[in-house]
């Protein structure tokens, strides 16, 4: 039992570090929208690769010389699937905090994002 409590704690405190360590984007506020009752086709393989290295590994993976950024890389479906609130936070549905520079999803990338977040990032 301490053992859960002492992960969960760890959970939380690295949820709000990596909050903060993306620069301090605004966020909106909202909440992770329900899964489509019939789910989602979009997966890791046809989406979620190609959009994290489009626009987020250049900065959230280890190397990238950009330190807060690092301390939360998505170079891999583990990675994203352990931060999936903070990611939509930042850059899922309205919310476009990230990334700070560079190129920016689209309105339909980001809604594709808040979908596939919602639906386990699977």
């Amino acid at each position: 039992m301490r053992i859960r409590s002492i992960v969960f704690s760890m959970v939380v405190v690295t949820s709000s570090v990596s909050i903060a360590a993306c620069g301090g984007g605004e966020t909106t506020g909202d909440q992770l929208p329900a899964c489509p009752t019939a789910g989602t086709e979009l997966t890791y393989d046809s989406f979620g690769r190609d959009f994290f290295g489009k626009y987020c590994t250049s900065c959230h993976s280890v190397g990238s010389g950009v330190t807060e950024a690092e301390a939360q890389p998505y170079e891999s479906q583990d990675q994203i699937k352990a931060d999936i609130m903070a990611i939509y936070e930042q850059a899922g549905g309205t919310n476009d905090a990230m990334p700070q520079s560079g190129d920016k999803p689209t309105a339909t990338e980001r809604t594709q994002l808040a979908e596939w977040l919602s639906c386990g990032a699977e």
